[in-house]
């Protein structure tokens, strides 16, 4: 699939570029977020440093009905409208209770 617009928040809106959080929801699995490009429609808004919090979910993005993945990874270029992420770090799944 592709970038969805509708997913990208800002967490941490007073801080700097290359300082801010980001929260991603998306029905893409996380090696297709972690495409090199993938964020490129947000490059005026990502900075080098800036990290995202990726959640997978089905459904909607704006109505998820279950969460299948979850990954941290940082903004480590962005140059003339192209994003590249480090490697998105893998939550855990499990639910034991």
């Amino acid at each position: 699939m592709a970038f969805n617009r509708d997913g990208l928040y800002l967490v941490t809106p007073a801080l700097p570029a290359g300082q801010r959080s980001w929260r991603y929801t998306t029905l893409d699995g996380l090696t297709t977020v972690d495409t090199a490009s993938y964020f490129d429609s947000a490059a005026r808004e990502l900075a080098i440093g800036d990290d995202i919090t990726v959640v997978v979910v089905t459904g909607t993005v704006k109505t998820p009905t279950g969460y299948s993945a979850a990954g941290r990874g940082v903004v480590n270029a962005n140059a003339s409208g192209v994003v590249d992420t480090t490697d998105f770090t893998a939550f855990g799944t499990a639910d034991t209770d």
